[in-house]
């Protein structure tokens, strides 16, 4: 794929979490993608409501940071989900 996830990164805000997600464009040319947090509970169960999909346009060769914090304290974990707009 062209576009990976190089590294995420979490710590504690008070009761919430801190999420940073860094995403690299490996390839020359730009590639539009949307993206969203699925949360969990401790029991690995959805602990929020399905977030929208959040569109991001990386421009080729380049790193780009996402970051949010964990909509309740309920949520304890989460997954991120990446979908590639340029293949159907």
């Amino acid at each position: 794929a062209d576009v990976e996830v190089m590294e995420m990164r979490c710590s504690d805000r008070g009761d919430r979490l801190r999420i940073e997600v860094d995403l690299m464009n490996r390839s020359k040319d730009d590639r539009r993608l949307t993206w969203r947090f699925r949360w969990l509970d401790k029991e690995g169960m959805r602990a929020w409501a399905e977030e929208t999909w959040k569109p991001e346009l990386l421009y080729g060769k380049t790193r780009h940071t996402v970051s949010t914090v964990s909509p309740s304290a309920e949520a304890v974990d989460f997954r991120f989900v990446v979908r590639n707009l340029e293949q159907p």
